[in-house]
Formats: structure tokens, sequence, C-alpha cells
């Protein structure tokens, strides 16, 4: 999230070998020597970017100016591992744009920072908040954000330290 509320929405996958997007956008992954349709990473992540939308509204989480919220721009991008080739259509039959080398993404925002021009963006300039704004809503965003529970799977199993113990003598104690 930057001061003029546009927010990042990152979706990562690890394909470790070739990606390939055809010109319909049907994204396919390389496995061994075959490659394999799979699931469009950029429509799963403008299905993140929806219910994220619709959160943020339904919990009042924006800053406001004059009584209304500020409406944040969602920015979709997919990184992929490092080493990965991405074999891309051309840019006029399928916008591949947002799918990403996960080491390029400083590169590729601070590229959208060099396009922004104050003088035709006029509502992104109303959106600018004081970075304490920004860090406030992050905060309360945050809260929102569950822990993973510590399960005891010993005691969810029926199990205890000592009849572990017993069925392996000798064994250093188990954590789980």
């Amino acid at each position: 999230m930057n001061r003029f509320f546009d927010i990042y929405v990152l979706e990562t996958k690890n394909y470790s070998y070739k990606l390939k997007v055809t010109p319909e956008g049907e994204f396919q992954a390389y496995y061994g020597k075959e490659y394999i349709g799979i699931s469009s990473p950029i429509e799963q992540n403008k299905r993140h970017i929806h219910l994220l939308d619709l959160f943020l509204m339904h919990h009042d989480i924006l800053p406001k100016r004059i009584g209304i919220s500020i409406r944040p721009r969602f920015k979709n991008i997919i990184l992929v591992a490092p080493k990965s080739i991405i074999v891309r259509p051309p840019e006029k039959k399928f916008d591949t744009s947002s799918v990403i080398k996960a080491d390029t993404l400083r590169t590729k925002i601070d590229q959208e920072v060099e396009k922004w021009d104050p003088l035709t963006d006029i509502a992104t300039i109303s959106k600018f908040c004081p970075s304490a704004t920004l860090m406030e809503t992050g905060r309360i965003l945050a809260r929102f954000h569950t822990r993973p529970k510590k399960v005891d799977f010993r005691a969810r199993l029926g199990l205890s330290v000592q009849k572990d113990r017993q069925r392996n003598p000798g064994k250093s104690e188990r954590k789980f």
C-alpha cells in the first residue's frame, strides 16, 4: 500500500521451470516433458482483489475525505520464481505485464511510480495521505489477520509423551 492508496496484491506461484501463457490467456506450466493447463493466477488474484475490496468496505477500514472513504486502486501482480522462464504471447493478444519474476518486483513498482503524471491523474492526488494515516490503516487491516492456532497433535490423537517414548525407546522427544 502506498500513500496514494495503490494496493499491490501479490499472488505468488512457484513454477520452477517454464510458465507459458497462450494468446487466449490460458496458463500452462511445464512438468516433466509437457505443458499442463493450470488455473489463471491473474483471474485468481482478481478474485482476491474483489474480496479484499468488499472486506475493506464492509469493515470501514479506509480513511475518509469529507466523509467519503478513499477508494484504493488495486494492482494485480503475479510473482513467479526468479529462475522460471515465462513464455508470453504478443502483448496485443493478451497482456501478461502483471506476471513478473519475484526479484523484479521493486523495479516494477519503481517503473509505475516513474510513469505517474500528477497533471493527468488529479484523482490520485486527492487520495494522497500522510504516512501516519497509511501506517494506521495498515495496522487496522493487520489486526484482522488471524494467526494459525497451535495444535497439540498429541492430545488430539490421544498420544502422550510417555506413550511415544514407550513406542520409540531411545528416540528423543519429537515436537509437533
